[in-house]
């Protein structure tokens, strides 16, 4: 299934704080949230709809929890992107709307991201210009353009 690879590469990130494992044991609840409302909109909706069948399957849970802890783990990505598979074929086979809603809520991610985002905050001779398409941020200071 082709939908696989761009789920995991917008899930998989943020799978840590989803999870609730980036900050687990070192910091309070309030860091909890905050690091849980960083998560973009889209991809907190992706994982509610999602949750339920990932944690229906042993292996899909499994490879999310591992992945939380080591985003870095590459068998646990394979192991995700396997389960995840097997995950929505089921789903497309018992539950096609379920499907549907995933890929409407994927592709508005997408256009959200392909649309990017971008400031400019010159405070006197201080200038940043903050560019970033949810994947990549990239931030420019120093003194502002044609000065």
């Amino acid at each position: 299934m082709d939908f696989v690879t761009p789920l995991l590469a917008l899930v998989v990130p943020h799978l840590p704080a989803l999870l609730n494992k980036a900050v687990e044991d070192v910091v309070g609840e309030g860091a909890k949230k905050a690091v849980f409302e960083a998560v973009p909109a889209g991809v907190k909706a992706i994982w509610n709809k999602l949750q339920p069948k990932v944690e229906a399957s042993a292996a899909a849970k499994e490879s999310a929890a591992a992945i939380a802890l080591d985003p870095t783990d590459e068998d646990a990505a394979t192991m995700l992107k396997l389960a995840l598979k097997k995950v929505l074929v089921e789903i497309e086979k018992s539950e096609p709307e379920l499907l549907a809603e995933l890929k409407a809520l994927m592709e508005g991610e997408a256009e959200a991201a392909a649309g990017g985002n971008s400031a400019n905050v010159t405070a006197g001779t201080i200038y940043s210009s903050v560019v970033g398409d949810r994947a990549n941020v990239t931030q420019t200071i120093g003194v502002p353009p044609g000065k």
